[in-house]
């Protein structure tokens, strides 16, 4: 038996390197993306680094939440933009209008083609990928690419002590008994 497995490892700075499960690695068009999910061990621990405290997450980083918003900004404008047919397409296709009797058809709900938008952080430019039926609501996706790595990586150290001792939802366990 063969076993061949691809590790990525990230190292930012003076910190040790941060092996990132093939899970939060997305690629598009040739080129790899990093999915910075608020409660993945391995991402808090690239972003924060050091020592973390049980179970932490970057859900309340205020700065997570800006690069999130400024993305969903952009995909607002990707999808504002004209994308439609050009003039002399027909939209809705050929019409039949001798026929009486129409047919329905099955349609399927086919997911949209993934894009990427890019994002202003200082004075670099990070290509984000987005992608799915509900784009804005998918996890910060930033280009493998050292310099736009080094700028969100460090941007969201600013703050992320402070998003780690913020409290979480509560869970509410079943009683037993």
């Amino acid at each position: 038996m063969v076993d061949i497995t691809f590790r990525c490892q990230i190292k930012y700075q003076e910190d040790k390197p941060v092996t990132i499960a093939a899970d939060l690695v997305e690629e598009h068009q040739g080129q790899n993306f990093l999915k910075f999910s608020a409660t993945n061990y391995s991402i808090c621990k690239l972003v924060c680094g050091g020592k973390l405290p049980r179970n932490p997450s970057l859900s309340k980083s205020k700065e997570l939440q800006a690069l999130t918003q400024a993305r969903n900004e952009k995909i607002q404008e990707y999808f504002a933009a004209p994308q439609g047919p050009q003039e002399g397409q027909e939209l809705f296709g050929e019409e039949n209008p001798g026929k009486g009797t129409k047919k329905r058809k099955a349609h399927t709900m086919e997911e949209p083609d993934n894009f990427v938008v890019t994002i202003q952080l200082g004075s670099t430019e990070i290509p984000c990928l987005a992608g799915g039926q509900r784009p804005s609501k998918w996890d910060l996706f930033v280009a493998m690419e050292p310099k736009p790595l080094r700028q969100v990586i460090g941007h969201l150290r600013a703050g992320c002590q402070a998003a780690l001792h913020e409290p979480t939802r509560g869970y509410k366990g079943t009683k037993k008994g």
